[in-house]
């Protein structure tokens, strides 16, 4: 692909990204989602991160875990069960990277 086709498609992007956002903002009545889209996409910030995490935990470099000894294993089991116990991300999060580094760490 040639320079000006490469500065032709990055345009082209800018232009479709700009007009799909602001899509919003020209219209002069209010937009209302239905009710159904408002309580599906209350989820969709856990989804993306279980669609983060679940394969890093099942699969680490390439293959199953060996077993409840795996870094990975133990982290996520203590973060589930630190956010069942909290229901704080942030804080799962941190406890998640903390027993993982410390895994790591003493294996």
């Amino acid at each position: 692909m040639s320079e000006w086709m490469q500065w032709v498609a990055v345009l082209g992007l800018v232009v479709i990204s700009v007009i799909t956002r602001s899509a919003f903002f020209m219209v002069d009545r209010v937009w209302t989602m239905p009710r159904w889209l408002e309580s599906g996409l209350r989820y969709a910030p856990i989804g993306a991160l279980a669609a983060v995490a679940v394969p890093a935990v099942l699969m680490s470099h390439g293959h199953m875990p060996g077993g409840w000894r795996d870094p990975h294993v133990v982290a996520a089991v203590a973060a589930a069960s630190f956010a069942w116990w909290r229901k704080d991300m942030l804080l799962t999060i941190a406890i998640g990277m903390g027993v993982f580094h410390l895994c790591r760490w003493i294996a």
